[in-house]
């Protein structure tokens, strides 16, 4: 127990799939039932073998929890070293749960590296773009590497979406509020041009060109 006080090191995330992740993932899609996630049958798109690459908008901070349990099988989320470094009982959930820490204000190549590697061993790897969560409920811009990083991958790439995810825990509040919360699932997106599409307005709020992909049923051509 003395070893669970202390923090999992950035060197020990990112290694392959493991039986403790399995497990966790299982427990995990337990809990998300328990609170009110919803699997809708477009997730069943996603290959069950094979690497495969999953983004989505950032909306709520239950976004990862609910993501997760909804794939078909278990995912490698890409997080912010911020909250694997945060505390010891953070540290050891994210390592359970088979982060890949990523620092978002520099480059990063170990994490680029770490992702790649484990998509070369066949792995599903998620994350979100923004690289943080909206105030307004409206996808904000993506950072330039992880567009770089999508655009320069020669593997499926789906989009999630969440109904209900915001309301259940906007960002702007302390404590989460209990909601149904479904996730579905788009693609294989095409993105070879999507970087210069337009921007979007809706209900008065610029969104930016790859708000197109957070739309479910819309294939980017």
């Amino acid at each position: 127990w003395a070893t669970m006080r202390l923090k999992v090191p950035l060197h020990s995330f990112g290694k392959p799939l493991a039986w403790y992740h399995r497990w966790f993932w299982h427990v995990g899609r337990i809990v998300v039932w328990l609170l009110g996630g919803r699997r809708d049958p477009s997730m069943d798109t996603i290959p069950l073998q094979g690497p495969a690459v999953v983004v989505a908008p950032h909306l709520s901070f239950l976004d990862p929890l609910f993501l997760a349990a909804a794939l078909p099988r278990p995912s490698r989320f890409i997080a912010a070293s911020f909250f694997v470094t945060k505390n010891a009982p953070l540290s050891w959930l994210l390592f359970l749960a088979g982060v890949i820490p990523v620092h978002h204000h520099r480059k990063d190549p170990t994490a680029l590296r770490r992702a790649l590697r484990l998509l070369a061993q066949g792995e599903l790897v998620a994350f979100f773009p923004e690289g943080a969560r909206t105030w307004t409920g409206v996808p904000g811009s993506p950072m330039t590497p992880a567009v770089k990083f999508l655009m320069g991958l020669k593997v499926p790439i789906y989009v999630a979406a969440f109904d209900g995810a915001y309301d259940s825990w906007p960002r702007f509040d302390s404590v989460p509020r209990p909601r149904k919360v479904r996730v579905r699932i788009a693609g294989p997106l095409a993105l070879a041009h999507t970087t210069h599409a337009p921007a979007r307005v809706t209900n008065g709020i610029p969104r930016p060109s790859w708000s197109t992909l957070y739309a479910p049923g819309n294939k980017a051509v």
